[in-house]
């Protein structure tokens, strides 16, 4: 089916020099239409995170019209300094393969938190560490490949990604929360102590 359509389109921009120029001003915008549609995304589930999660969180967004490199976008709370953080990538940076992951700062925290890994592994879905990842797993099927027809329509739409993204961030942090909160409470009281 995919062959037939590219056949078809590519007949089409054979036809003449017009439907040819067009066909390569198309190809030359397809980035600028995939960084639309994912910033027009990544604002919504912002906002519809920031007010479940209220003023305590904030959104780390490092898409930056970054379509098809590495790219992040997580929530961490305020009083974790940046040391921990919830988020999204596109594992291999070309908007495919995302994965769901937790990140930890190596000067704060020198070894994995396997409380983390053990709890997510039991309450939400197993899934894998790596260096500073106490825990990552692939986003459902559904969402993993957004240059797929299909998820690029819901993409498009957005109320279901949206969704489906919130819900996940919130049900990872639900998870996370109370064991870093002890972490952080415990370095901070052993940085007070230190001084």
């Amino acid at each position: 089916m995919k062959n037939e359509k590219w056949n078809l389109i590519a007949e089409h921009a054979l036809l003449n020099e017009d439907n040819l120029l067009l066909s390569l001003e198309m190809f030359e915008a397809f980035e600028e239409v995939m960084n639309r549609l994912i910033s027009e995304f990544l604002k919504e589930l912002e906002i519809e995170l920031l007010s479940r999660l209220g003023s305590e969180w904030t959104i780390e967004n490092q898409f930056e019209d970054n379509t098809f490199k590495k790219w992040t976008f997580g929530i961490q709370k305020k009083e974790w300094q940046g040391n921990y953080i919830i988020s999204i990538w596109p594992e291999n940076g070309k908007l495919r393969n995302f994965t769901f992951y937790t990140w930890r700062a190596e000067a704060i925290f020198k070894s994995p938190i396997t409380e983390v890994t053990k709890m997510l592994n039991e309450n939400y879905r197993k899934g894998k560490t790596y260096q500073l990842n106490d825990w990552y797993q692939s986003v459902d099927k559904d969402y993993l490949n957004w240059m797929d027809a299909d998820t690029l329509r819901r993409l498009y739409h957005k109320k279901e990604f949206v969704a489906y993204f919130k819900e996940q961030f919130l049900l990872i942090k639900d998870i996370v929360e109370p064991i870093i909160d002890k972490k952080m409470k415990k370095h901070t009281g052993l940085s007070m102590q230190n001084k």
